[in-house]
């Protein structure tokens, strides 16, 4: 003690109920107040030591936190003021600018596995566009709106594949398309983050597939337009395969009724000729696994033939029936 009061080297044990939450003090004291170097304890097990000024931190510290993260920081009046360095349990590093307390201007965010966050803070919040990079070299580009991901977005593969969505704070809402290494693009529909919706996937070489996402996966009515006119409908089942009823009908006219599994024609298929001396006459086709490995003439009436499904094969045409002289 020094005139009555504290200088040196001390200790103060704050009460239960201090305001702002201390439990102790332990450092250089001048004058009766915290000057120099010091620790102080608070009751949510966080500690900072540094330098102090008058009571409170000023100058260069470090955060200490119960969760086992730390800080490092520049405090100016005992608020952060300058650079600020933040290491997570995960080894993960924040670096920010803070101005009289909040975050301000640009920040980089270090993930162990060294891909990084490039953002913007403004009124202590995260706002701006930023950039995302993989350590595998991926390239994500979005915008924060009051610490939420929300608005535009660009998710680029180190392959060339992207995709490109909007979000609503942080949920992929709306409009969607996603274009892959080759080129092929299709252009979908997000509801609350899932895919729900009609989409369209279109090749590089022109062929066009229309189908609709139920619940993230593909699901009912599907119909490929090829480019040299072909039309092929078929169906996706709940758990997102081709499988079930296909018809297949080429620009001359000719067509392939029977079933594909996961995507495959399988079973017996019947084929209907269009030109030349069999023009309206029918073989039956054996498939297995996409390979055709057997066909033959269809004599008599149709009754007799034996094809898989082809009740479902009824439902199908019906299904496809437009009322003009489209062959669907």
């Amino acid at each position: 003690m020094k005139e009555g009061m504290p200088e040196g080297e001390g200790e103060m044990v704050f009460n239960e109920d201090d305001p702002m939450g201390r439990v102790s003090y332990k450092g250089s004291w001048r004058e009766g107040k915290q000057h120099g170097n010091g620790a102080m304890k608070f009751l949510s097990g966080d500690e900072y030591v540094g330098e102090f000024c008058e009571n409170v931190p000023h100058g260069k510290g470090e955060f200490f936190y119960e969760n086992g993260d730390s800080e490092t920081v520049a405090m100016e009046d005992g608020a952060r003021h300058g650079l600020s360095r933040y290491k997570s349990m995960d080894d993960s590093v924040e670096e920010v600018m803070f101005w009289e307390g909040q975050p301000e201007g640009p920040s980089k965010l270090i993930y162990p596995d060294e891909s990084y966050e490039e953002r913007n803070y403004s009124s202590g919040e995260k706002n701006g566009p930023a950039l995302l990079k993989t350590a595998q070299g991926d390239l994500y580009n979005f915008v924060y709106k009051a610490n939420v991901i929300h608005g535009p977005t660009k998710y680029t593969w180190t392959n060339g594949q992207y995709e490109e969505v909007h979000l609503v704070d942080g949920i992929k809402e709306g409009a969607g398309v996603e274009v892959s290494p080759n080129g092929d693009r299709e252009d979908r529909w997000w509801v609350n983050g899932t895919l729900d919706g009609p989409a369209t996937l279109t090749g590089v070489n022109g062929d066009r597939m229309e189908f609709t996402y139920v619940n993230g996966a593909r699901n009912g009515t599907v119909k490929y337009y090829f480019v040299d006119g072909s039309i092929e409908v078929g169906i996706y089942n709940s758990a997102g395969e081709q499988t079930g009823p296909t018809k297949l009908t080429w620009t001359n006219g000719a067509v392939r009724e029977g079933n594909k599994v996961c995507g495959e024609w399988d079973g017996d298929c019947l084929y209907t000729y269009a030109e030349g001396p069999r023009a309206g006459k029918k073989d039956v086709e054996k498939w297995a696994n996409g390979k055709m490995e057997g066909s033959k003439k269809c004599y008599g009436e149709l009754g007799k033939v034996t094809v898989e499904n082809w009740e479902d094969l009824k439902k199908l045409e019906e299904l496809t029936i437009s009322g003009d002289s489209n062959p669907l």
